[in-house]
């Protein structure tokens, strides 16, 4: 492990390069060239740090969860045949995928506006080194005395390596939250099926870290309809069988059972888990930070700071330039429309763009096309790879739908999630001749 103190970000840029070069050029005694796995804090920063890297002939690639799953796959295996001498990629990859690198570079100790706990640093050290690749495994700390990402953070950068260095990592006590153990019982008394309370009681012991006892949990399920108690034993109820099918907590089961007929599939789905890895494009954030000049404004969407900025700025909008006045307005117009009092930090903003999102889908639009016009209209970017996972999600959601209007009897609310899936499930990629025809289609009609 080696600390690298740096006066600034420029003469880390230096060390990043020259660190990584020299590992590339390295050869182990398995025949393999030394590669390097750089973590910085944020997605931003890594196509940054790549684009400085490749500039200075270290084939370097960007790696985050934001990417599309083959374009995942195509820097893995790009990376493990030796073609890149680096990959850039935040905190996330420590806990994630098995790349085969020698050495690993801490360019930042933050992971976003966070400190790295203790734990997750020897995560990510664990990294560098793999048994039949390379000899040994190298850590590099790149540091900057004084320096913090953000206002609130604890401590300087200097503070925290030497924390990282010494302490010891502290224990983990394994608690079960309330509505993941509510989970695990009624998963239980419906595998079972009609389980006696001894069964019950040896499966409760087995639970990794409760946090209530199992007659609290059983009290919860039945106020939930989740079971029925007996004498000799719980037996799940309907709903608690279709609860336990659905993976939804017996609690969320419960919410939709209250909103099912007042709200559609897609509603309930939207509002279980709205999209929110939303951002602020470069062309905006450039604009906002000149007007801004210091301090600090989040690059998400949902960011206290950046809607605190929007509600403050718009009062005086003769100070800012023309690009921020309109996006801000259209936002307002489009995303943070409701009338709630807590407007724009209620959950309304979310919800009404997972529904522009789903709208462009339905169209339908590719990923591609998705992130084009979430650009083009609201100076906002979402990575493909993001928007792809929430959408599985959503379908899961709008499954979990389905199931559960079969045990209201509910026919027209199970056929209307069913018919939405299958909308957002027809393929992203539409075959060039159909394309035509689309594109042509929509041409009349705006014609019209």
């Amino acid at each position: 492990r080696h600390v690298i103190i740096s006066r600034d970000a420029e003469e880390k840029l230096k060390h990043l390069v020259s660190y990584a070069r020299a590992e590339y050029h390295h050869t182990s005694s398995h025949n393999y060239h030394g590669q390097s796995i750089i973590f910085t804090n944020s997605r931003k920063h890594c196509y940054e740090l790549a684009s400085y890297l490749n500039r200075n002939r270290v084939k370097t690639a960007v790696y985050h969860s934001g990417l599309t799953f083959n374009e995942r796959k195509e820097v893995e295996k790009r990376f493990e045949d030796g073609f890149y001498a680096a990959v850039v990629t935040t905190a996330a990859l420590g806990a994630g995928v098995d790349f085969p690198a020698s050495q690993v570079i801490f360019e930042s100790l933050a992971m976003g506006i966070k400190w790295l706990s203790v734990a997750e640093f020897h995560q990510m050290i664990g990294r560098a080194g793999r048994l039949g690749y390379h000899d040994r495994g190298k850590a590099i700390l790149l540091v900057e005395p004084d320096k913090k990402y953000h206002s609130s953070m604890d401590g300087t950068e200097d503070d925290v390596a030497f924390e990282l260095l010494t302490e010891p990592i502290e224990p983990v006590e394994a608690v079960m939250a309330g509505d993941k153990q509510l989970e695990q019982i009624l998963a239980t008394i419906v595998a079972l099926e009609h389980p006696t309370l001894k069964q019950l009681v040896i499966a409760y012991r087995k639970l990794l870290g409760p946090s209530e006892t199992l007659k609290s949990s059983l009290h919860q399920l039945k106020e939930l309809d989740m079971v029925s108690i007996y004498d000799d034993g719980p037996q799940a109820t309907n709903l608690g069988r279709a609860t336990a099918r659905t993976y939804l907590s017996p609690t969320q089961a419960g919410s939709i059972q209250k909103r099912i007929k007042a709200r559609s599939p897609l509603e309930i789905a939207i509002e279980l888990e709205p999209f929110s890895a939303i951002f602020v494009n470069n062309k905006l954030q450039s604009a906002i930070e000149h007007t801004l000049k210091s301090g600090y404004i989040g690059s998400n969407l949902f960011s206290g700071s950046l809607l605190e900025f929007m509600q403050t700025s718009l009062d005086d909008r003769s100070s800012l330039p023309t690009l921020v006045v309109n996006t801000f307005s259209r936002w307002q117009q489009e995303i943070f429309k409701c009338n709630c009092p807590e407007n724009p930090w209620c959950d309304c903003g979310q919800s009404e763009l997972s529904r522009i999102i789903v709208k462009m889908r339905l169209k339908p639009m590719n990923l591609k096309e998705i992130t084009k016009e979430l650009d083009i209209k609201y100076n906002l970017y979402a990575y493909p790879g993001d928007i792809y996972r929430w959408f599985d999600t959503l379908i899961h959601h709008l499954r979990a739908v389905a199931k559960l209007a079969l045990v209201f009897q509910d026919k027209k609310t199970t056929r209307l999630a069913l018919n939405t899936i299958k909308l957002i499930e027809r393929p992203w990629i539409v075959p060039k001749k159909k394309r035509k025809k689309i594109t042509a289609k929509r041409s009349s009609k705006k014609a019209s």
